[in-house]
């Protein structure tokens, strides 16, 4: 089999969308997520499941109770649930850490007041 002009296109497309996904897989590992985490915001009362990484290096998800796609900054988002001793989902509340970054984002950007 002779290689095209085609042929050589269509592997490099495959070439650059394996290596997409390498780097978002990477990028979401050094935030301890993974596609298909469920995940929250906070001043967000909806659990989002990680869909991908957005071209702005945001983490792309869809809204479990509405199945809206949303974007959010990495540093904003943390797990949804853990498990506890006796094996049950427990709701997780905001982190000390993270409580914050998105009212001061919104601030510094004039993009409006706190939730």
């Amino acid at each position: 089999m002779a290689i095209t002009k085609r042929v050589l296109a269509q592997r490099a497309v495959k070439e650059a969308a394996e290596q997409k996904a390498e780097q978002d897989t990477a990028f979401l590992e050094s935030f301890g997520l993974k596609v298909g985490d469920l995940i929250r915001v906070e001043g967000d009362r909806s659990v989002f499941k990680v869909f991908g990484v957005g071209p702005d290096q945001s983490v792309t998800c869809v809204d479990q109770g509405q199945s809206k796609f949303r974007s959010f900054r990495a540093e904003w988002v943390f797990p949804a649930f853990r498990t506890n001793r006796a094996g049950r989902l427990v709701k997780l509340s905001v982190p000390a850490e993270i409580k914050g970054l998105r009212d001061a984002w919104r601030a510094e950007r004039g993009v409006g007041g706190p939730r």
